[in-house]
């Protein structure tokens, strides 16, 4: 069925979750790949910068295991979901 233009597409609630999951994951590359860089810079030219480093790879530790708890209650909510129906009777 194809839909027409301008008709508006119902986005179900996993939609937002995935499009948060890939957003936090590029954002988490991305700082990785810069963390790197500043690693290997600090490690030629000025090793008392190292510290900075190492706290940006601190902070992206600390995004991954936030990401990692946000999808874990993601699929315990899915579970209660599948549980219950609308009315609360258990299915």
């Amino acid at each position: 069925m194809k839909r027409r233009l301008g008709e508006y597409k119902k986005q179900h609630e996993s939609d937002i979750h995935k499009t948060m999951v890939k957003f936090l994951g590029s954002i988490i590359i991305a700082l990785s790949i810069e963390a790197l860089m500043l690693v290997f810079k600090f490690a030629l030219t000025d090793s008392g910068k190292l510290q900075y480093a190492v706290l940006l790879i601190g902070g992206i530790t600390a995004l991954l295991i936030g990401l990692s708890i946000y999808i874990k209650s993601l699929t315990k909510i899915k579970v209660v979901v599948a549980i219950f129906d609308l009315d609360g009777n258990i299915s």
